[in-house]
């Protein structure tokens, strides 16, 4: 025999203003509402006379998607869970943007093992270790094991077919606008190669030698203590200038008027704090192919001295209704309506979605509610369980916000609770 028990309906609602007619065709698009079996609207003084109701929403073509009946005595719990973005996890080792260092140790061999837990995306036992390491000199200086190793771990993981973490080497050096480079530099994602406008000045006259240290902003805003710092190599020309390792952040132009690329001198940069930065990739994400989940791993370092510090400064959290995770939910639900062949589904079938990535608030609010429907055949009492799932965007429309008048909320809290408690209120 095969059966499925555990069956859960789910509504993704959109940015649409509350209507009060009856019949879920009434229904503005995005909208969801609550209605008795024959389409009367469940306001909050009915709620607590009826006992069976369906949801209803109509999608921005005119669809319209209706629920089974369901009966509120058969409501085992509801709740629900506020939208919160995913975090990517962030470690330091040594110098973190505010204090510690890394030991400047001669003749020293720095090792990071580092393990990334890879999950559902593993075809072993979900974990692969990577790890970055660095010989230093006879005169070792922080500068020269930072840029090393941050150096080894992008060449490391450059090797995966996905990135997993970015890594940064940092430099406690001061933020000066005198240092900030006169001219445009344009950087590539990907290579060592940078280019200037017209000279190598900073400090409007001096020249950028090798030797040097530049400090490169993501984007083309003001350049942060966290922001990769880099070790010049060659200077060729001002469109061949080529850095230590490949340029790790966002391809583009930096300009000096946003302040987004600062000059080290060697001197400053030897006399400073270093560390690594290590932060979590977006990985990448196709619901029905590739799995929702956020980059987690444990750092161990091997011969780093006794003072070098690992700092946890943010976990990794996949967060709550976001984005991916309800467009995951939305696929996976759709089994529920006969589509098994789960292998051919992105080629024999489309997936439906009604999951809307900019909507406003960033991700959605869920409202679970579950039901024991029970029954009793000719054998035994069967409890057959169900799930009610709702997604209404972050920032709520006035449908879903509690003291609107009849808000779904409200409604949803009187057949739960047997009043508008607050249970389920934004």
């Amino acid at each position: 025999m095969r059966t499925q028990r555990n069956v859960e309906h789910l509504f993704i609602g959109g940015t649409a203003t509350k209507t009060t007619a009856n019949y879920p065709n009434s229904m503005n698009a995005g909208e969801i509402g609550i209605f008795t079996p024959e389409g009367i609207r469940v306001t909050e003084a009915t709620a607590a006379t009826i006992d069976e109701f369906v949801v209803a929403l109509e999608d921005a073509n005119g669809v319209e998607y209706v629920s089974p009946v369901y009966n509120k005595n058969d409501i085992k719990s509801a709740k629900r869970t506020v939208y919160a973005a995913a975090t990517a996890q962030l470690d330091y080792l040594g110098y973190n943007g505010t204090t510690g260092s890394i030991d400047a140790i001669n003749n020293n061999l720095y090792k990071i093992n580092i393990q990334v837990q890879e999950l559902l995306r593993a075809n072993t036992d979900g974990r692969k270790t990577k790890f970055g390491v660095y010989k230093s000199d006879s005169s070792a200086t922080q500068a020269e094991i930072a840029i090393g190793l941050a150096g080894s771990l992008v060449n490391n993981f450059d090797r995966e077919a996905e990135k997993f973490i970015t890594f940064n080497a940092i430099c406690s050096d001061a933020l000066d606008t005198n240092y900030t480079m006169d001219e445009t530099v344009t950087v590539t994602n990907g290579s060592k190669a940078i280019s200037i406008a017209t000279d190598y000045d900073y400090n409007t006259g001096t020249d950028l030698a090798v030797g040097d240290f530049i400090r490169i902003a993501d984007t083309d805003t003001t350049v942060a203590l966290t922001d990769d710092v880099y070790r010049i190599e060659t200077i060729n020309s001002t469109s061949d200038i080529r850095l230590d390792r490949p340029y790790q952040g966002t391809s583009g132009t930096r300009t000096h008027g946003n302040n987004s690329t600062q000059a080290i001198t060697a001197a400053d940069g030897a006399a400073a704090d270093w560390g690594i930065s290590m932060t979590g990739a977006a990985l990448d994400f196709v619901a029905g192919k590739e799995n929702y989940e956020v980059v987690r791993w444990e750092t161990q370092v091997v011969d780093f001295g006794t003072t070098t510090q690992n700092f946890k400064s943010t976990a990794a959290s996949r967060g709550n209704g976001t984005i991916n995770e309800v467009a995951e939910l939305e696929w996976f639900l759709q089994g529920n309506e006969g589509e098994y062949y789960r292998e051919g589904f992105s080629t024999v079938h489309t997936p439906r979605s009604l999951v809307d990535s900019s909507v406003t608030g960033g991700g959605y609010d869920m409202t679970t509610i579950t039901f024991d429907s029970a029954h009793t055949n000719a054998f035994q009492n069967v409890i057959s369980p169900r799930v009610l799932t709702l997604a209404t965007p972050a920032t709520a429309p006035n449908y879903a916000i509690t003291g609107t008048s009849d808000d779904i909320t409200d409604v949803l809290e009187v057949l739960a609770f047997g009043s508008a408690n607050g249970n389920l209120a934004l």
